[in-house]
């Protein structure tokens, strides 16, 4: 199976929003949780649009294929992850 530009982007942020979840679990909860997501995602951020851009130019990068392939990711991963655990 051979991946795309969308699917490994999306891997990525799928890989970081568990990593932000399992943070966020272990901070306890509150509003500093949701601010270090904001930070990593904003760190993320920065770094994959520098990143992904050179490895694959031949894409167009708008704010709506960050959005589908980022933000949404990494977002949901996190809630999924800080919930779950927060459950166990």
């Amino acid at each position: 199976m051979k991946f795309g530009i969308e699917q490994k982007t999306a891997l990525i942020h799928v890989g970081l929003g568990a990593i932000v979840g399992f943070t966020s679990n272990l901070m306890g909860g509150g509003l500093t949780t949701i601010l270090v997501a904001i930070i990593f995602l904003a760190v993320s951020a920065q770094l994959t649009s520098r990143l992904i851009p050179t490895l694959y130019p031949e894409v167009e990068y708008n704010k709506k294929w960050w959005l589908a392939n980022a933000l949404y990711p990494l977002v949901s991963f996190w809630l999924f992850t800080w919930v779950l655990l927060f459950n166990i």
